[in-house]
């Protein structure tokens, strides 16, 4: 078969068909948490995602890292269960507890069936509202992300990654280092940071759960209103407006040398735009089309076309400040 045949014969897009969103029910607890549910029928396996508008970005750089490690050590363990007899529980319901945190926010959610939601929701606020960060829990994760940190000195992606954002964000904005922190920082953190992140993230009003599956809004709607109608915390704790301002308004050209390594990282970018920007829909569709495909205009030029490298891309890393806009 020639190659003409080949191409010829390649799939080509078919017709978009046509898709009816389901119907979603909004409402808020008389404490300011926001519930919101989606009814999707025949979907057995509920999804439920509890989000805190506080990130990494809101940590103050002598901790930084506390966020990402306050979520991790969510599910290991509470003032009611230890971490082993925690996800014991969530087996028995055949659900799966998991948090995790980043620049903007931290979350904890569950996946599972349906007919098991009331009790799942039950260990998602016994997690959210009472957990314990155990010193040996919480001295093990701070222990495996110094590890992470140490392995990434050899890492030649990471390395750069971590020089690059070094280089485009001033020393005083959270964005010129990790979001999980580093070593310095790391170094520090016990329970009693991570209990602060906690208490300064649980605010109601400030938070949002949603649910979707095949349940009834009704339901879902009076099992959160029993689990988190009481729940309280400081309304007038707001996240503070994030400094994301730039390094240099000039180019700067940044060599980071590594003895043995036989493949060279590159980054290309500057400080980029925010989430909430007007056109965020054109600058989605314009990132994929420029790098964030595999047939996107520089993967297809300098990998397929020129050969020059195993892989290239770009894209924005849209956040609440200015996140970098990076080609690499």
């Amino acid at each position: 078969m020639s190659g003409a045949q080949v191409i010829a014969q390649r799939p080509v897009p078919g017709e978009p068909r046509p898709y009816d969103f389901p119907d979603t029910v909004r409402t808020a607890l008389g404490n300011g948490l926001r519930v919101i549910v989606t009814p999707m029928r025949g979907r057995e396996l509920v999804s439920v995602s509890l989000a805190f508008r506080a990130g990494s970005s809101d940590e103050p750089d002598a901790v930084g890292g506390a966020t990402v490690l306050a979520a991790r050590a969510l599910t290991e363990g509470t003032e009611v269960r230890d971490a082993i007899a925690l996800t014991e529980a969530a087996e028995r319901l055949g659900a799966s507890l998991h948090a995790e945190a980043g620049w903007d926010a931290l979350s904890a959610g569950l996946d599972v069936p349906e007919a098991r939601l009331a009790p799942a929701l039950e260990l998602l606020a016994e997690i959210v509202r009472r957990p314990a960060f155990p010193e040996a829990e919480v001295d093990r994760l701070r222990d495996e992300r110094l590890t992470d940190l140490l392995q990434a000195r050899a890492d030649p992606r990471r390395r750069a990654d971590e020089a690059y954002v070094g280089t485009v964000y001033a020393p005083s904005s959270p964005y010129h280092r990790p979001s999980g922190g580093l070593a310095d920082t790391v170094r520090g953190l016990t329970s009693s940071e991570l209990r602060a992140v906690h208490a300064r993230a649980s605010v109601p009003s400030r938070a949002a759960i949603v649910v979707a599956g095949d349940v009834e809004p009704g339901t879902v709607i009076a099992t959160v209103e029993r689990l988190f109608g009481d729940w309280s915390g400081d309304a007038g704790v707001a996240s503070p407006t994030v400094d994301d301002r730039a390094a240099q308004e000039s180019r700067v050209v940044r060599v980071i040398h590594r003895p043995g390594s036989v493949q060279t990282e590159i980054r290309v970018g500057h400080r980029g735009l925010p989430r909430r920007h007007t056109d965020y829909h054109a600058i989605a569709v314009m990132s994929a089309i420029l790098g964030g495909l595999f047939n996107s205009r520089l993967n297809m030029n300098l990998r397929e076309d020129k050969g020059y490298t195993y892989g290239a891309g770009a894209g924005f890393d849209l956040r609440r400040g200015h996140g970098p806009f990076t080609a690499r």
